[in-house]
């Protein structure tokens, strides 16, 4: 899953699925009302929250109202159908406030095995370790391979624990180094600090 708006961005897969498994099951019996006049009381207008599925013949909009009486219910219309439903608000639980909610929060993630480098600077710091046939290197001198393995299982898998506001970074970062870490490409990982 991608989201492709506001922000282009791969989707937290496990979320998404969740919200399509929950409206799958959301069951629209006994309506309320079909009077257009009631929309506005329960918050189901056209202008007011939706969700709009796509499948492959055709295509779906959920109007989200409000909760109903119990917290547990939920009032919705579908468009094209004058009723109003109070069903099961589970679905709802997973539906995102912010874009960000969505958002997978995997910034890098690698095979260990297929790391063959790794160089990392910061500021007037250094580091550099490089796999040889008989293990890992910095310079001549042999790691240890469980402390090796155990910073690679760091680095190899990379998850962000927020975004910045607007995707922008924060007024007076300034870049202060780069993780490079090597197997068939580069990725690199340009480090930053706020003044």
């Amino acid at each position: 899953w991608y989201m492709i708006k506001p922000i282009k961005w791969k989707a937290e897969e496990n979320k998404i699925n969740k919200l399509i498994n929950k409206l799958k099951h959301t069951k629209l019996e006994n309506p309320i009302t079909d009077d257009k006049n009631k929309y506005k009381d329960y918050q189901v207008t056209n202008s007011g929250d939706y969700i709009k599925i796509k499948g492959l013949s055709k295509e779906i909009k959920v109007f989200i109202g409000k909760r109903g009486p119990r917290y547990s219910l939920i009032y919705v219309r579908i468009e094209g159908d004058n009723n109003i439903y109070l069903v099961d608000s589970s679905f709802a639980n997973y539906i995102s406030q912010k874009s960000d909610d969505f958002r997978d929060k995997t910034i890098l993630k690698i095979d260990i095995e297929k790391i063959k480098k790794v160089r990392w600077k910061e500021e007037d710091k250094s580091f550099s370790m490089e796999k040889k046939e008989d293990g890992w290197y910095v310079g001549k001198n042999k790691l240890e391979n469980e402390k090796v393995r155990t910073y690679l299982a760091t680095i190899s898998l990379i998850t962000a624990i927020g975004f910045p506001e607007q995707n922008k970074l924060p007024e007076g970062a300034e870049e202060k180094g780069e993780i490079i870490i090597t197997t068939d490409k580069d990725f690199i990982l340009k480090l930053y600090k706020k003044g």
